[in-house]
């Protein structure tokens, strides 16, 4: 009896000393500075920085720290510890951008939707259920997927919280119809609008859509305004927020960022 008991402790000594070199052997080696890197980034996961997530971009930064110009979702205070931690130069270049809509509703009905409450499922049944093509569908895909609980839907289209809102892109993403887009965080005005159709078939399908009669482009004293193709496009650089365009849009499409007042801008020098 005594043998046996002595035979199976040293079996099963015999295994633990295995056990302990292969563990040693075959040891994944952890590099700390992941570890630290990891905790300082936001944890939202939203690919913004074309990585899968925070964890493989947390090892990319530690291998190449360049790349923390790549993450659009940390607040200046946050980039600014990660580049004193990484030893890097913050780049003065970094697009400090939140999400802003481009439709102010309107569009006339093709039929009345019943299926699943998804952007993306009523946009697959016959081109979506409204004539303007470029619409809001208002199913809230957006508010959804937003990490951050920025988005709210208010009157079945979406309102972005701009003081949450890290510009991480997730919402642009997800919509179908290219509603969703994102902008300078130091805009001054934005277009309500997304069609890119000319004036007759925006005003056949929309009541308050852009009909392209471009006295925003023909008022604005700095050119800031362009049409690009029948879009509106505004140059931030050259904008003044002087107002004219807003002043002169006949359908109001043109509106002040007036949120973008209350969000302090710390872009580090």
């Amino acid at each position: 009896m005594i043998g046996e008991s002595l035979s199976l402790g040293l079996v099963g000594f015999g295994f633990s000393l295995l056990l302990v070199w292969a563990s040693r052997r075959f040891a994944v080696q952890v590099d700390e500075r992941v570890e630290e890197v990891r905790g300082m980034l936001p944890g939202s996961n939203c690919g913004a920085c074309g990585f899968k997530g925070c964890e493989d971009y947390a090892r990319a930064l530690v291998s190449n720290p360049e790349l923390l110009d790549r993450c659009r979702v940390l607040t200046a205070p946050e980039r600014a510890r990660m580049a004193s931690y990484l030893k890097v130069h913050l780049s003065p270049q970094v697009e400090w951008a939140v999400a802003a809509r481009a439709c102010a509703g309107g569009s006339k009905p093709r039929f009345r939707y019943q299926g699943e409450r998804s952007c993306l499922a009523a946009s697959l049944l016959q081109g979506g259920p409204t004539v303007c093509r470029y619409a809001c569908l208002g199913l809230g895909d957006c508010e959804r997927a937003c990490p951050f609980g920025a988005i709210k839907m208010v009157g079945g289209l979406p309102e972005i919280n701009w003081k949450k809102c890290r510009g991480c892109g997730i919402c642009v993403r997800v919509c179908p119809r290219g509603v969703l887009r994102l902008i300078p965080r130091n805009s001054k005005v934005l277009v309500d609008c997304n069609s890119p159709e000319p004036g007759k078939v925006v005003v056949a399908s929309c009541t308050r859509g852009c009909i392209k009669c471009r006295l925003c482009e023909k008022n604005c004293p700095t050119g800031a305004i362009k049409f690009v193709g029948e879009r509106i496009s505004i140059d931030p650089v050259l904008c003044t927020g002087c107002g004219k365009c807003v002043e002169v849009c006949p359908r109001k499409v043109i509106k002040w960022a007036q949120p973008l007042q209350l969000v302090p801008i710390q872009v580090p020098a």
